[in-house]
């Protein structure tokens, strides 16, 4: 497994010659205010507030220029005067009626109001990135005999359907080890560790690991197949199609490219048996055209903070949006998307989002 530890995570560069005149130019102190956070929150750890809190003279205070909210409250409007940043990694769409910047998951919302922030980047930082993006760089031919199993697979709970599925399907004909409380075989959960460690080794002994998402929802990419590439297996997924454009398809299994479960773990049977077809996978640029994405770069989070800070859309207003098409878009802060849509809410949200963006709102 390559070395990746918490301690490097937040992973910084010098930044580039006119983000730090931008900073030099703020003399006094931003006043800020984090709120509506879960409960084990920590700023240190964000590498979206660290960035804001290394780079500038800040200060907490009650009386905030700039407030930083998730989904875990309203506590956010009682500062109506405020800069409202909206955050979260977990699938939930941003609402610009409550906030004038945005860092979320939702990756077709591309604009300088909105970061893509998905919880691999809150979790491992900008490290990771730099990590999986050379993943594929002299790997030996010895690499396919390190893996001690076939299949390795975490989860928590067993709610996700198509997950379950695919898990049913690889174990009843593939050595599936899983280490987490959903059909525990290992003897019990996997530890709790701050840097990880014991994580990655577990989803690095296996030649292939079992990455699906929880639920599909447009750019709802997690930490599960990033954290599959970080330990050095080949990940099985399924989720959103948005993955196909961060990361090379030719490095990873998706139960999307297969006409069901069974077909794919097919594939994943043959590609084991031939050791050549495994490293062939193996030795894929991460991303496409070994190019990082801009959206996964850290120059793209500076320049999100020096937008936030130095308030670039000050003239422009929050948006105006009826309940009716904020709920077809599942656009509230409130609202998590940890089921599957109904498919009249599909087609609700997908015609919800061709309006959008033909009004230029996305």
């Amino acid at each position: 497994m390559l070395e990746f530890t918490q301690r490097n995570r937040l992973l910084y560069t010098a930044a580039p010659a006119h983000l730090t005149a931008a900073a030099g130019r703020l003399m006094a102190a931003i006043r800020f205010k984090i709120t509506d956070v879960w409960r084990s929150f920590r700023a240190e750890d964000s590498p979206l507030l660290a960035d804001f809190n290394t780079r500038y003279n800040t200060i907490e205070s009650d009386s905030p220029d700039v407030v930083f909210f998730s989904v875990y409250g309203d506590d956010h409007l009682n500062y109506p005067a405020a800069r409202k940043v909206f955050f979260s990694h977990e699938a939930v769409y941003p609402d610009f009626r409550y906030c004038d910047y945005a860092a979320s998951f939702y990756y077709p919302a591309q604009t300088s109001r909105h970061l893509y922030w998905p919880n691999y980047l809150a979790r491992f930082g900008y490290a990771a990135i730099d990590t999986i993006a050379t993943r594929h760089v002299d790997v030996p031919d010895l690499e396919y005999r390190r893996h001690d199993a076939q299949c390795t697979f975490v989860a928590s709970n067993n709610t996700a359907r198509v997950r379950r599925s695919l898990f049913n399907a690889l174990s009843s004909r593939v050595q599936v080890l899983s280490g987490g409380r959903f059909a525990n075989n290992i003897g019990g959960p996997l530890p709790g560790d701050d840097d990880y460690s014991s994580f990655f080794e577990f989803v690095g002994r296996g030649r292939f690991n079992l990455a699906c998402e929880n639920s599909r929802a447009p750019g709802y990419v997690t930490e599960k197949i990033v954290a599959a590439l970080i330990a050095g297996t080949v990940p099985i997924f399924w989720g959103d199609d948005y993955v196909s454009e961060l990361f090379n398809p030719r490095c990873f299994l998706n139960l999307d490219d297969f006409t069901d479960p069974d077909a794919l773990v097919d594939r994943v049977i043959e590609i084991d048996g031939d050791v050549e077809a495994w490293l062939d996978m193996r030795r894929q640029p991460v991303f496409v055209d070994g190019i990082i994405p801009e959206s996964l770069r850290l120059e793209t989070l500076q320049a999100f903070v020096d937008a936030v800070v130095d308030d670039a859309h000050r003239d422009e207003p929050r948006l105006d949006m009826s309940d009716a098409e904020v709920g077809a878009l599942k656009g509230s802060h409130r609202r998590h998307l940890l089921a599957p849509m109904s498919d009249v809410e599909q087609s609700a949200f997908d015609q919800a989002r061709k309006d959008f963006r033909a009004r230029g709102l996305m």
